[in-house]
């Protein structure tokens, strides 16, 4: 069984017993305080991450940046695309002008059922374009998340919670949750403990109800 440390105790810096280490000494010198550059360390190496973190933040890392390089499969579905588009207009051009040939009022119907494809097409295809930059924004995210907790970065750590609680600003039953998180980042939390404080407030409740749901 090993032997207890000495306990703590309390000086005053004007006590004739105190000196420093880089003070003259005195007569009746009994503890000398020892200075210290940097009394909180710094920290020397980030945490690593696990390898399945690394797995998803590499796979993310990949598609994100698979959405922006240009391929020749993508320059072919382009133009196959642009083609076969024309064809359609040329196509749906061609049958209004039969149909005002036939009969104006036959016209003016066609003209109405184009209008309604082309502005349903147009929202499908918008709907589409926030889905996959609201996807890219969550993947970003998630990247970022990892490298503030594994660097412990309290700054980012705060930007970034507060970014991914804002993602459920539209859901009633976050509410609670994201309160809990919003008042985390004004604490003086780690980094690293703030991100999972975020985490089991914001994810966990979620990933509850979808096992509930299955």
């Amino acid at each position: 069984m090993s032997e207890p440390g000495p306990r703590p105790r309390a000086f005053r810096l004007d006590d004739a017993k105190v000196a420093l280490d880089d003070a003259p000494p005195r007569a009746a010198t009994s503890v000398i305080v020892e200075s210290e550059a940097e009394p909180i360390p710094a920290q020397t190496r980030a945490e690593n991450i696990d390898a399945a973190e690394r797995a998803i933040e590499i796979a993310q890392r990949r598609g994100i940046l698979s959405r922006w390089r240009v391929s020749f499969a993508s320059l072919v579905w382009s133009g196959l695309g642009g083609l076969v588009s024309l064809a359609i207009g040329l196509w749906v051009t061609r049958l209004v002008e039969d149909l005002f040939a036939r009969a104006q009022s036959l016209g003016w119907i066609g003209v109405l059922f184009a209008a309604l494809a082309l502005a349903g097409a147009l929202a499908i295809a918008a709907r589409e374009g926030v889905a996959v930059a609201q996807q890219s924004r969550i993947a970003q995210l998630h990247a970022d998340l990892a490298q503030a907790r594994a660097a412990d970065n309290r700054d980012a750590a705060r930007a970034l919670v507060t970014r991914m609680a804002a993602l459920y600003e539209a859901r009633p039953r976050m509410a609670a949750a994201r309160a809990q998180v919003i008042e985390a980042t004004r604490a003086i939390i780690d980094g690293r403990d703030l991100i999972d404080i975020a985490e089991r407030a914001l994810l966990r409740p979620l990933d509850a109800r979808a096992q509930e749901e299955i």
